[in-house]
């Protein structure tokens, strides 16, 4: 399957409601036609794993009736998603993805997953924090992906975070998030985790949404 027709198979899973473009094709392309460069596509497929999320389970209590793949440009920085509502109304999504795949080309195969568990330490709450503000940080010069200008697409969203083998505990994540939340602009509507517990050993998934100047879950 090339990668286009694995985007619009994927794209009919949402009922018109994921558009099929360059964007979304590009994802599967990082996936399907670079299989030896293990961080990008562990990337992409967190992309995909968000934009699930959303489609399925909403953003910040709004049904999202269409979400768009933003193709990387050299002109300008732009997110990662946009996000459309029921009432016309819109949102960014910026992603990043922890992964401790090495970067450069290596086996995409068993010896690479054994590696890769055997280098990944529990994350800590800076390298959360870190994480986040790196996709949060705007200067004059050079805008978040959230805040700089775009034609039709309003500013402010969530920054969305994920783990593949790396794990963190929901402490860290709470302090993460409760120490930055003074110095993160009110464009970063919410933040989202998705990573394995430390402590626990189970997926999860936290949400958190800007209530004035704190975020909570």
């Amino acid at each position: 399957m090339t990668p286009a027709e694995a985007a619009c198979a994927y794209a009919n899973r949402f009922n018109r409601r994921l558009v099929n473009d360059a964007g979304l094709v590009g994802i599967f392309a990082r996936t399907k036609e670079q299989p030896t460069l293990s961080v990008d596509r562990r990337a992409a497929s967190f992309e995909l794993c968000v934009i699930n999320d959303v489609l399925t389970n909403g953003y910040n209590g709004k049904r999202v009736a269409e979400v768009r793949v933003l193709p990387p440009t050299n002109v300008q920085r732009t997110p990662d998603l946009v996000l459309t509502f029921d009432d016309k109304s819109k949102a960014r999504i910026e992603i990043r993805t922890f992964t401790s795949a090495p970067r450069g080309h290596s086996d995409p195969h068993a010896p690479l997953a054994q590696a890769t568990r055997a280098r990944s330490d529990p994350l800590t709450q800076f390298a959360i924090e870190s994480a986040i503000m790196k996709k949060a940080a705007s200067t004059s010069t050079r805008f978040s992906q959230l805040d700089v200008p775009i034609a039709d697409v309003p500013i402010g969203g969530r920054i969305a975070i994920g783990a593949t083998h790396q794990q963190f505990s929901t402490v860290a994540a709470d302090a993460a998030v409760a120490n930055l939340a003074p110095r993160l602009g009110s464009y970063v509507h919410g933040i989202s985790l998705f990573f394995t517990d430390s402590i626990t050993k189970k997926r999860r998934t936290l949400v958190y949404n800007r209530e004035g100047t704190t975020f909570v879950r």
